[in-house]
């Protein structure tokens, strides 16, 4: 028998002759990665956000009013945009898939805004013909808002859907080693974006643009576009074909998103415990991650000038040149927290054991071998070594590490210590990228078998008539059209909704960090501005306390994990 090389379809039973075109091209080794790809790109623009973003719209002459609603986009467009997107893929019927139209159409939609905003002054003095430099100035500085919510909002879209598309086409056994690739993707988008901070883009590259963020806007849009186009066109998507009528179809075209609403409001109630559990720790877990990320540079820079006057240093606090170089050791240590995330998501799999693996009898499974049922199998799990520990205490010890990394930012007086901190973070940040995911997955195609095939504990408490009935209930509806290729149908909406319990800490920890600013540093900015001359001291108070309460919340989360450790 010829082995497929590539990677089957979940079978929605491992008696059901459903056919199904589900597969990812290429050779064994490339699937996975290739699967994930697309999270390389949309990571990429993210790091280049961060970076260049909050620089550019300060050189523009923003108010802190206006930066703080600017601060407000990406965690705004993740609470709407994602559940909405992953509740419309879910029972999109393209004949290109679910999830390919919205990874494509959203990157383009990127791109597009990335242009817009790096070319804000030069498009608002094409429209004002550069006579009036106040107007300008304010129709440059609204191009660029706008511009920043398109880019959250848009590249929200294509983050969820190209989530979303890992989990519809690798099987279940695959979804743990799917998400360690996505976290290595996380990973290597992080370095990317971070290292190239560091250099000095328009003397490198004169040609594509004379500002740095104009250069850097042009390589995180051929980024995004490259990988989101190679992974659309190796992989294929199965089809979804509803079971109602088309007439019925039609008519619900009319009140789609009230259904796209109705429909999440009801699948609340019935998500898989797993995924549950998984928001309720990631509320918790990213009231730490937030300003961890977003105060980080600021905080380790604000370490570097302390440091520095006490050496003797003649500059002020408020230098230009003492903060760009406080700024460039901050973004020093994120990028070596993106090194140590890489390297901890290649080695972390070699010592987590998979327990829906176990669970199937699978560990054995080798390159293009098949199994019982006759399923081929063209990617073995990775080999594990003899010492291992499980997925959720593997968390749940990211979580314990990632508190006490924060609370320790009291202690910290060095710029080598608090460079330190921050690079040990990318080992946590590697469990972050890639363990809830994981669950979420796996959780995913159970909730898609379930969907079909009656509950293994009510068959063994029903009577045999009862099970012969069930059971040829279930078969008829798997040889129903509106049942090819729709597992998992959920996969969406649970990164969906997910992803608000990612995005609601984020809005808590603004308004927290602004209420400990306001307290103790009244003129200070939310944004981490430029300090005055007095009490460097109690500004970097002010920014260790808001690190201090994120470990504490992070240390929430993994009394939460407890929870998934029992259940798995």
């Amino acid at each position: 028998m010829g082995r497929n090389t590539s990677l089957p379809a979940l079978a929605l039973s491992t008696h059901s002759k459903m056919p199904t075109n589900k597969r990812v091209l290429g050779p064994t080794w490339v699937q996975l990665p290739l699967a994930n790809l697309p999270i390389l790109g949309t990571q990429f623009v993210w790091s280049a956000e961060m970076a260049f973003v909050s620089p550019y719209l300060l050189e523009l002459g923003l108010t802190r009013a206006h930066m703080a609603l600017v601060m407000l986009a990406a965690p705004f467009s993740g609470l709407i945009v994602q559940p909405i997107i992953g509740a419309i893929a879910d029972a999109s019927t393209s004949s290109w898939g679910r999830r390919r139209p919205f990874m494509l159409g959203g990157s383009v939609l990127s791109i597009l805004s990335l242009m817009i905003l790096s070319y804000a002054k030069e498009i608002s003095a094409w429209i004002t013909g550069g006579d009036n430099h106040a107007s300008s100035l304010g129709l440059t500085q609204a191009i660029a808002i706008v511009a920043v919510y398109c880019i959250d909002f848009t590249l929200n879209a294509t983050t969820a859907a190209a989530r979303a598309l890992a989990i519809d086409v690798l099987p279940t056994e695959f979804q743990s080693s799917s998400g360690a690739w996505a976290s290595r993707m996380v990973g290597a988008g992080g370095i990317i974006g971070f290292y190239s901070g560091t250099a000095a883009l328009p003397k490198l590259f004169p040609i594509l643009g004379a500002s740095q963020i104009a250069i850097m806007s042009f390589f995180a849009s051929m980024a995004l576009l490259v990988t989101q186009f190679s992974t659309s066109v190796c992989v294929t998507e199965s089809v979804h074909t509803p079971a109602a009528p088309q007439h019925t179809l039609k008519s619900r075209r009319r009140t789609w998103i009230f259904d796209r609403f109705t429909t999440a409001r009801h699948s609340l109630r019935s998500i898989p415990h797993e995924v549950k559990s998984v928001c309720a720790i990631q509320f918790f877990s990213w009231m730490g991650w937030f300003p961890a990320m977003f105060f980080g540079t600021v905080w380790i820079g604000d370490i570097y000038i302390n440091e520095a006057r006490r050496l003797g240093d003649p500059r002020s606090a408020t230098d230009p040149t003492l903060r760009g170089e406080g700024t460039r050791i901050g973004s020093r240590a994120m990028f070596y927290g993106a090194l140590l995330t890489l390297a901890a998501s290649i080695l972390l799999p070699y010592f987590v054991k998979d327990p829906d693996l176990r669970a199937r009898g699978m560990e054995s499974l080798s390159l293009g071998a098949e199994d019982e049922s006759g399923a081929v199998r063209s990617a073995p799990p990775p080999r594990r070594l003899n010492f291992t520990i499980g997925l959720s205490l593997c968390w749940q010890l990211a979580h314990i590490m990632f508190g006490l990394l924060l609370l320790s930012t009291g202690f910290v007086t060095s710029v080598r210590a608090a460079t330190t901190i921050f690079a040990l973070q990318g080992l946590c940040s590697a469990a972050t990228h890639w363990v809830p995911f994981a669950i979420i997955a796996t959780a995913a195609h159970r909730d898609a078998s379930r969907a079909v095939r009656p509950d293994e504990e009510y068959l063994a408490r029903s009577s045999i008539r009862e099970r012969e009935y069930l059971l040829e209930s279930c078969a008829s509806e798997r040889n129903h059209p509106g049942f090819a290729g729709d597992a998992p149908n959920r996969a969406g909406l649970f990164l969906g909704i997910h992803n608000v319990f990612v995005v609601l800490p984020q809005f808590l920890s603004i308004s927290l960090s602004a209420i400990i600013f306001s307290l103790r540093d009244p003129e200070r900015s939310v944004l981490g501005g430029a300090p005055t001359e007095l009490a460097d001291d109690q500004k970097i108070s002010s920014l260790t306390v808001i690190l201090s309460v994120g470990g504490l919340n992070s240390l929430v989360a993994a009394f939460l994990t407890k929870k998934l450790l029992k259940q798995s």
